[in-house]
């Protein structure tokens, strides 16, 4: 691989042998489906994020990525009372966004100052999100609903 990963949040691996993934198309065609939805829907973020890193200011990309994050959570049943466990780092933040550390210190207190987010001691709590959304220019559509793989 040309890549690596690290999963900040406990996870469950599925493996799928490349010698084997036709014959998923083949034996499990709906099945194939949804593995190809996930993949493109990966894509469509990926898409997404890059225009969010060169498009969006700091302050933007910040909170379009704490606004995305916390909206995925609640829709995977992550966030409880209001709140939910959030494992990334500022220097996990920095790095995704292209910003420095420094800068993404300062833009997150920023943020913070706005009072939409609550985000300390590895816990996120968004107290005003169509602010948040404001903020990070974006528009809550309805998504697709996603295959439970």
């Amino acid at each position: 691989m040309d890549h690596g990963i690290e999963a900040l949040t406990g996870m469950v691996l599925c493996l799928f042998p490349r010698t084997e993934f036709m014959a998923l198309y083949k034996n499990q065609p709906s099945l194939g489906y949804d593995v190809t939805w996930l993949a493109a829907e990966q894509e469509r973020l990926l898409d997404a994020q890059l225009v969010t890193v060169g498009r969006r200011t700091a302050i933007e990309r910040v909170a379009f990525v704490v606004w995305y994050l916390f909206d995925r959570g609640r829709e995977l049943g992550m966030v409880k009372n209001g709140r939910m466990v959030f494992p990334l780092t500022q220097q996990h933040m920095a790095d995704t966004l292209g910003l420095s550390l420094v800068h993404t210190n300062k833009t997150i207190k920023r943020l913070r100052s706005t009072g939409t987010v609550r985000w300390s001691e590895r816990w996120l709590e968004i107290e005003d999100e169509a602010r948040l959304m404001e903020i990070a220019n974006v528009e809550q559509t309805a998504r697709p609903k996603r295959p439970f793989i």
